[in-house]
């Protein structure tokens, strides 16, 4: 999240003259964070777990060789266990991949509703931005257009000077916008 919330507010801060699209951010996400791929080799891992829970154990093999007849001794030893076993781990096996994919999915679902907040939140500031900036230059235009009208005397200076106070407040507000962004 903090990483997303950094990448935000550079994105604020410079102009981008090609602005990024929710699909890239989302693609970028996917493609840069390690929780990602650490999910797909968790899931790789839980496959490998049932293709090893379904094999079958190698016989041992020995040989022997005595002073004793017969000299030469070659056995082999298989263990039947894993007819008992084999069942019960691949099933347990086959729900471990059902699990990692399960956190695989809820990660990536995580991931995409975190870029999605980051994403809007800097489209809302960069639009926050604009209304400010646009609400600047009315104060301004109201601010020379009341001075105006004080030379001509239609208003007093009372309210010329409640115009350029607004006109700088609303300045002073798109000044500490600027040095918050920083």
């Amino acid at each position: 999240m903090l990483f997303l919330l950094a990448a935000g507010s550079l994105l604020i801060q410079a102009p981008i003259p090609d602005s990024l699209t929710l699909a890239q951010a989302l693609s970028q996400a996917r493609t840069a964070r390690g929780q990602v791929m650490t999910a797909t080799a968790r899931v790789a891992a839980a496959r490998a777990g049932f293709r090893q829970a379904g094999t079958i154990p190698n016989p041992n093999g020995n040989y022997e060789y005595t002073e004793d007849t017969p000299r030469q001794h070659l056995t082999f030893d298989q263990s039947f266990d894993w007819l008992l076993t084999r069942g019960p781990s691949r099933d347990a096996a086959n729900a471990s991949i059902t699990g990692a994919l399960a956190d695989s999915a809820q990660l990536e679902a995580d991931l995409a509703a975190e870029v999605r907040r980051a994403f809007y939140a800097l489209v809302a500031a960069r639009q926050l931005h604009a209304l400010v900036v646009a609400q600047a230059a009315t104060a301004d235009t109201l601010a020379g257009m009341a001075e105006h009208r004080f030379k001509s005397g239609d208003i007093s200076r009372f309210e010329a000077d409640a115009a350029l106070l607004e006109a700088q407040r609303v300045r002073l507000n798109l000044s500490g916008r600027a040095r918050s962004r920083r």
